[in-house]
C-alpha cells in the first residue's frame, strides 16, 4: 500500500491506528459494503498504488493485443491451449489436486469422446469459454451454483455435494497445516445467499473499476466458502473469466500460475483482510491482487514478444530449408515452425491437411520432402504431432 495496512499500524501505533481508521472509513472515496467480518463492515480504501497499477495492466494490455494481433490464427490457438494446460494444473495444485500436463492435454485434444464426469473435464470445459468470446451469467447464487455443477459436481465425493438450495447447508472450516482452522465458511446457507448476492452486485456495479471489483470480489467469494469443495478452483476461474472479458483472453490462462509463484503474498492477502484488527480493510488484498495480475500481463507480453520475434527469424530462413521450393514444402515449414515456439506438442497430421487443404496420401509424400533430422514427433492418445527442429535451422 501507499500507506501502512490497518493490520500493521495496530502493532506500531495505536493512536494512529484509530485516527487512520476514522479517516479510511470515512472517506469519500471509500467503497463500503453490507458484508461485514465480525463487527467490522468491509470496504475499499483506494490507494494511489491501485489506480497506478490499474494504468500500468491497462498499458501493457494494448501491447499484447498489438503482438498477439500479428500472430497466425492457428499459433494463437497452439499458444492458448499450451498456457490452458498450465493454467488448469496450477490451480489444481494450488488446492493439492494432483493433474499432469499430458492429462490435460490429453482431454483438449479428444474433449468429444470424454464423459463430463470424466475427471477434469468439466474444469477444462469451462476455461475453453474464455478464448470462444462465450458470455457466462454472474448475477445470482443460481449463476455461481451452474458454474459449480458445470465444473465439479460430476466428479466430487458424494459427501460434498452442495445440500443447500444453491450452496452448502452445514458448516464448514478451512484449516492450515498444523491443524488449526484459519478460516469458517459464513454459516447457515440463509447468510450465504444474502453475502453472495451483496458480492454478485458489488461485481456487476459499473460505478467502481472493473478491476477492482473483480479482486474484491475473488476475495469475498473465498470468504464467503459457499461450498464443501472447489472453493479456490471457483474463485480463480471466476477472476479468469472476468479478465479474460476485460483485457486480452489470453490473460485468463495465466492468473494461476502467478499465483502459484506468490503463493504466500496471495494467502497472506487473505489473512491480513480477514483478521480483526484490519477491521474490515480489504484494500491490501485489493493492491496484492492487482499486482498478481500486472505481473501475469508482464510475463505474457514477454513470452509473445518473444515467440513472435523467433517466429519472424524462422521464418525468414524458410527459403534456405531443403525443398522449399516445391509446393507446399514452404508452408509445412511455417506451419512446423510455429509448433515449435506456440505448442506444447506439435501439430498433428489432421491440422497440417485441414490448414493445406490436402488429402492423406499428399500430406504422406510432402513429408517425405522433410528432412527427418529437422523433425520432431510426439505421440498423444494414438496421434503423431509434428515441430520443427529449430535447434538445426541455422542462417
Amino acid at each position: 500500500m501507499s500507506a501502512k495496512s490497518l493490520y500493521k499500524l495496530f502493532y506500531s501505533d495505536k493512536k494512529q491506528y484509530e485516527a487512520e481508521y476514522s479517516k479510511r472509513f470515512g472517506s469519500d472515496d471509500t467503497i463500503h459494503f453490507d458484508l461485514s467480518n465480525g463487527e467490522s463492515k468491509f470496504f475499499i480504501y483506494p490507494s494511489p498504488s491501485s489506480l497506478n497499477t490499474i494504468i500500468e495492466i491497462e498499458r501493457i494490455d494494448k501491447k499484447i493485443n498489438e503482438i498477439a494481433a500479428r500472430l497466425p490464427d492457428i499459433a494463437t490457438r497452439q499458444f492458448a491451449n499450451r498456457c490452458l494446460i498450465e493454467e488448469v494444473v496450477k490451480t489444481n495444485d494450488i488446492e493439492g489436486v494432483h493433474s499432469t500436463r499430458k492429462e490435460i492435454s490429453e482431454i483438449i485434444e479428444n474433449i468429444d469422446v470424454y464423459s463430463k464426469s470424466d475427471r477434469f473435464v468439466g474444469l477444462v470445459n469451462k476455461y475453453t469459454v474464455l478464448m470462444n468470446s462465450e458470455d457466462i451469467p454472474l448475477s445470482a447464487c443460481k449463476d455461481i451454483r451452474k458454474i459449480y455443477d458445470d465444473i465439479f459436481v460430476a466428479e466430487i465425493e458424494k459427501d460434498d455435494i452442495p445440500d443447500g438450495q444453491y450452496f452448502r447447508a452445514k458448516g464448514v472450516s478451512v484449516y492450515g497445516n498444523d491443524g488449526k482452522p484459519v478460516h469458517h465458511g459464513l454459516f447457515p446457507e440463509k447468510k450465504i445467499i444474502t453475502a453472495m448476492n451483496e458480492a454478485l452486485g458489488f461485481l456487476n456495479n459499473g460505478n467502481c473499476d472493473r478491476l477492482i471489483r473483480i479482486a474484491a470480489f475473488h476475495f469475498l467469494f473465498c470468504y464467503i466458502h459457499p461450498f464443501y469443495d472447489g472453493n479456490g478452483r471457483m474463485s480463480r476461474f471466476i477472476s479468469c473469466y472476468l479478465l479474460s472479458k476485460y483485457l486480452n483472453p489470453l490473460i485468463g490462462y495465466r492468473l494461476s500460475y502467478t499465483v502459484k509463484e506468490r503463493l504466500g503474498e496471495y494467502y497472506k492477502g487473505f489473512t491480513i483482510c480477514e483478521h480483526p484488527n484490519s477491521r474490515g480493510e480489504l484494500t491490501p488484498f485489493v493492491e496484492m491482487f492487482l499486482q498478481i495480475i500486472l505481473q501475469s500481463e508482464e510475463q505474457l507480453l514477454e513470452e509473445l514478444t518473444d515467440k513472435y520475434e523467433k517466429l519472424t527469424y524462422y521464418e525468414k530462413l524458410i527459403p534456405s530449408l531443403p525443398n522449399s521450393g516445391s509446393k507446399y514444402i514452404s508452408e509445412i515449414y511455417e506451419l512446423l515452425i510455429q509448433a515449435s515456439l506456440f505448442s506444447h506438442i506439435g501439430i498433428s497430421r489432421t491440422d497440417l491437411m485441414k490448414y493445406l487443404n490436402i488429402g492423406k496420401s499428399t500430406l504422406s509424400e510432402l513429408m517425405k520432402l522433410i528432412p527427418g533430422e529437422l523433425l520432431i514427433s510426439n505421440r498423444e492418445s494414438r496421434r503423431i504431432y509434428y515441430m520443427l527442429d529449430t535447434d538445426k535451422v541455422v542462417s
